[in-house]
């Protein structure tokens, strides 16, 4: 799928093939790192590139029509892809919407479904990688996961999320969200190993069919998590359910950028509920973080696997408020989410005083 959606966009406009042969010569000097002569040819040639793509743009951009057309906006969507800092993704985002608002809209590229549908993708991608809200809707027209279920998800993973939303009623659209996201990796079953290829097309229809659903979660409100109790909880589950979406990305073959700021975002959300004396039902968001990671625990990325357990077993304040509140409840999600690997990691650090469940 992406082969045939993403290569003839390449080829549509001389500024993007110009781009597409830049982002190549990037990634040759990885590959020849210890070569200098090589490295330095590499080097010009990205420069080259680069430079002919962005003056071909400059060219039409002077012109209403020429600047409004495919090939300008395959461009962008190509330099959008490559932009390694977040000022840089955006200049070429709200670049890309204004282009598009001159042409009349979203709308104008239904005749080039396969541009509309890469502009959505990379607008949703970034968005991801960078936490913020997309620049575009999501348009209606396009493949959305089957509606879903806490009974599509296995005992007692189930029971123990449909309990959490009883007492979250102001987040099932959320949670809507989050179980289509399970659905969609349960549906990948054992096809998700190391050996995934990016190129196949049942894995990328995956991700198409995840969009809809991260588009929704990336679009949500962000929530102060000092205001009170109601905020941390709707920030918890945003945040948990974008950790299902970065384990899935990951098992299909996408970059995607590191868990560990959504990790420490959801310990802090805990942490601050212990300290919230006046807090109704502090431990509401500690199960909350402790289920809602399990998406998470499906990725293949053992760094991120270890950091949780790690960040989670060695903050005192945790242990402290899973004694302050309840132990056995908060026992029960930890093996629940973690299972062995838990009560391995808490023999290594059995010596450390204060830090035992």
């Amino acid at each position: 799928m992406f082969r045939q959606i993403w290569i003839p966009i390449i080829f549509m406009d001389e500024a993007c093939t110009q781009e597409a042969l830049a982002v190549s010569a990037l990634h040759m000097q990885q590959l020849y790192h210890d070569n200098e002569e090589a490295l330095q040819k590499l080097r010009h040639a990205v420069v080259g590139y680069r430079s002919a793509a962005l003056v071909s743009i400059n060219n039409r951009l002077r012109n209403i029509e020429t600047a409004t057309s495919d090939g300008v906006i395959a461009a962008i969507i190509s330099f959008a892809c490559n932009g390694g800092l977040y000022d840089d993704w955006n200049i070429h985002m709200a670049g890309l919407r204004r282009i598009i608002e001159l042409r009349g809209g979203l709308d104008t590229l239904a005749n080039n479904p396969s541009l509309r549908l890469m502009v959505s993708c990379v607008d949703i991608g970034g968005a991801a990688v960078w936490d913020t809200t997309p620049f575009f809707p999501w348009p209606e027209q396009s493949p959305v996961a089957a509606t879903v279920s806490t009974t599509t998800l296995p005992l007692p993973i189930s029971e123990h999320i449909e309990s959490v939303v009883e007492r979250l009623p102001g987040c099932a659209s959320l949670f809507k969200d989050v179980k289509t996201i399970v659905m969609v990796i349960q549906d990948l079953g054992k096809s998700l190993q190391h050996d995934v290829s990016f190129w196949e097309e049942q894995y990328m229809e995956s991700g198409t069919r995840l969009a809809p659903a991260a588009h929704g979660l990336l679009s949500a409100r962000r929530d102060d998590i000092f205001a009170d109790s109601n905020s941390r909880n709707h920030e918890t589950l945003r945040l948990a359910a974008l950790l299902f979406m970065a384990a899935l990305r990951r098992q299909i073959g996408f970059q995607e950028c590191p868990s560990q700021p959504w990790i420490d975002r959801l310990i802090e959300i805990t942490g601050h509920c212990y300290l919230e004396s006046n807090d109704p039902d502090p431990v509401m968001a500690m199960q909350c973080a402790a289920v809602l990671v399990i998406g998470h625990i499906c990725s293949q990325c053992q760094d991120d696997r270890d950091y949780l357990l790690g960040t989670i077993m060695t903050n005192k304040r945790i242990h402290d408020a899973a004694g302050f509140l309840l132990v056995q409840e908060w026992n029960k999600c930890i093996q629940l989410v973690f299972g062995q690997r838990m009560a391995e990691l808490q023999i290594e650090l059995s010596a450390h005083d204060g830090f035992e469940l």
